[in-house]
């Protein structure tokens, strides 16, 4: 249930949760062919170029660091949930891959994708915390704050029938979603990435990214038929 929270913020908030789902869903919902609302790689972070920020990043500067964090850490933490099944799990994996990327900063490419780079290492630093620590078994003894999202039943002001429906309809496609249809939904509608970005973040072909988006947004159509 905890993998839904990527359509939420750290602390959970109920009502944006339900916002972000509709913006998801009627991209979902465009053409294939349509342009993601962030395709390829971003040009800036904060107003400032990308690659400013990582000569800056590698020459020390810690306020070039905490731009890189502001405009990322959300996206980076619904990826890290998607591993995680915890709020507090994922919110640990980003602060460490920001760490990581602090330590090794002499070692990243002006040139470098910066989202695909830490959406990869999130993914990845992720995947071997909950090999390693089972925090997936958290998703049973969850806290109500962790549980805050999606996952959740709608604010009392949205408390209608349609609405409830509405989310309980994604509640019960996106389950149906493997861990990687579910990081390349978030990646392609929620983050605007494309294929090829998603491809690097999966480690696998484009053609691959492709089919997997493919097979994510059937499982969307069809779970929410009733609202097409």
């Amino acid at each position: 249930m905890t993998s839904l929270l990527f359509f939420s913020a750290p602390g959970g908030d109920e009502l944006g949760a339900y916002e972000r789902v509709r913006r998801f869903h009627a991209r979902v919902t465009n053409s294939e062919s349509s342009t993601p609302p962030a395709a390829r790689a971003i040009a800036e972070l904060g107003g400032v170029p990308v690659s400013a920020l990582l000569a800056r990043l590698r020459e020390g500067d810690q306020s070039a660091l905490t731009t890189i964090y502001d405009a990322l850490f959300e996206p980076l933490w619904r990826v890290a949930v998607l591993q995680t099944q915890s709020s507090v799990a994922a919110e640990d994996v980003v602060h460490d891959v920001f760490l990581w990327l602090w330590t090794h900063r002499e070692a990243v490419a002006t040139t470098v994708d910066i989202r695909v780079y830490l959406a990869t290492a999130t993914r990845n630093r992720a995947r071997n915390d909950a090999k390693h620590h089972h925090v997936v078994e958290r998703a049973n003894t969850i806290t109500p704050n962790e549980s805050a999202g999606i996952g959740q039943a709608p604010s009392a002001a949205d408390t209608s029938l349609e609405s409830a429906e509405f989310l309980a309809a994604y509640r019960r496609a996106l389950t149906l979603l493997s861990e990687r249809e579910l990081t390349a939904a978030l990646l392609r509608w929620e983050e605007g990435f494309t294929f090829e970005q998603i491809a690097q973040v999966l480690s696998v072909s484009t053609k691959s990214a492709q089919r997997i988006v493919l097979r994510a947004r059937d499982a969307v159509y069809e779970g929410l038929r009733a609202f097409r």
